[in-house]
């Protein structure tokens, strides 16, 4: 089994998985889960930083300044920074394999009531799971 997260879905899944309430293995699953996440949000956003730098203007202490008038080829910019934030991040350690069957059977027994915009999210999640799953097969 293994997890495929976008780098712009990264957030979305952790602030979904931080409102699922657990106790147990579940919950240190979960929270297991979480810090790979957030280990990959880091990573992300200082790529996506690396990025900036290389089509923005940079400042006094060589940070970008994220300004559409300061970017020096909007274009490819714009190009270079979907195709990043479209990446993936995959979990497929065997480590990993109890971890996600564990969380993919919180989502299945899950009674949150999900607003609309977390409802995608937490579809999104599930069948990144369903689909590992399904490959293994």
């Amino acid at each position: 089994m293994k997890l495929k997260i976008a780098n712009n879905q990264l957030m979305n899944v952790i602030q979904i998985l931080q409102k699922i309430k657990l106790g147990g293995l579940p919950s240190i699953y979960k929270t297991r889960l979480i810090k790979k996440l957030d280990e990959f949000l880091s990573r992300a956003a200082e790529e996506q930083k690396e990025i900036q730098k290389e089509y923005f203007e940079l400042d006094e202490q060589g940070e970008p300044i994220v300004e559409d008038e300061k970017c020096k080829n909007t274009e490819e910019y714009r190009k270079a920074i979907v195709e990043f934030l479209n990446g993936e991040n995959i979990i497929s350690d065997g480590d990993s394999q109890v971890m996600l069957k564990s969380v993919k059977s919180t989502l299945e027994k899950s009674e949150v009531e999900w607003e609309p915009e977390e409802a995608f999210i937490f579809e999104y999640l599930y069948s990144a799971l369903e689909d590992s799953e399904e490959n293994k097969e």
